[in-house]
């Protein structure tokens, strides 16, 4: 696996895990903060596509490399 892919999902994972924080507090006013919540759709877009990304990179390296 090349220097660059490791790069990328490392990416992926802590823009997920930060989105995922984000949404939490939007979604349950922890931080009472207006300008959380009025982003929490683009919160959920966000964690969602960024996951959706990881996933398909791992579904795709998992296909390209069985043996591991």
């Amino acid at each position: 696996m090349n220097k660059g892919k490791i790069l990328f999902r490392l990416f992926l994972i802590l823009l997920s895990f930060a989105l995922l924080i984000l949404l939490i507090f939007a979604l349950t006013d922890v931080y009472p903060d207006e300008r959380i919540e009025k982003y929490r759709f683009l919160f959920g877009i966000g964690f969602l596509t960024s996951f959706g990304f990881l996933r398909e990179s791992l579904k795709k390296d998992k296909e390209d490399h069985p043996e591991e």
